[in-house]
């Protein structure tokens, strides 16, 4: 299990249920991080002007940063309450695994962006891709066993034969008249 997905597990195990607006809030709060809600004209667009975000704020609809050893996570308030979901928990993806920045720093990273994206869509649905890597990892032992099988079938087939000529008086097949009887490994 990679880091991203052990923080993605801890966290949706911190939510109890689906993630909502509240749910994932409360984690963060949990955790130190204050959610901040902009392009609202309230105080909280007073706070991105203060830290010197306000450009940066027009171009986005969330983001994560440190200021003063404190966490924050910007989201514009504007937005229906799914999108505002999908953006808090990619913005936690960043808190979590470090990626946030001093205000004014923020520079993408193809990398940091595809680690929160991950984190976001293991948090809200977690049973679609753990599900499916139990499920190639059922299908794989049920083909080994299946080939397991069929080799210990062909076994007893070819003892089978070796008998079968001795009693008529031919001799036993050949390892090369079995050969062409393996079967391909998983």
């Amino acid at each position: 299990m990679n880091k991203t997905t052990f923080l993605a597990h801890q966290f949706r195990n911190c939510l109890g249920a689906i993630p909502s607006e509240q749910t994932v809030k409360e984690a963060l709060r949990s955790m130190s991080c204050r959610v901040i809600y902009f392009d609202t004209g309230g105080e909280e667009d007073r706070l991105i002007n203060l830290l010197g975000l306000t450009d940066y704020a027009h171009q986005t609809n969330a983001f994560a940063c440190e200021w003063c050893d404190h966490r924050f996570i910007f989201v514009r308030g504007t937005l229906p309450q799914a999108q505002r979901v999908h953006l808090l928990l990619h913005e936690a993806g960043h808190i979590l695994q470090g990626h946030t920045a001093q205000p004014g720093a923020h520079k993408k990273n193809d990398l940091h962006e595809r680690q929160a994206e991950l984190f976001r869509k293991r948090v809200e649905h977690p049973g679609v891709l753990w599900q499916a890597g139990h499920a190639l990892d059922q299908i794989r032992f049920s083909l080994t066993t299946v080939l397991l099988l069929l080799t210990l079938f062909l076994a007893t087939l070819c003892l089978t034969s070796a008998r079968t000529a001795k009693t008529h008086a031919t001799p036993p097949p050949s390892i090369e008249q079995c050969a062409h009887l393996a079967l391909p490994s998983i």
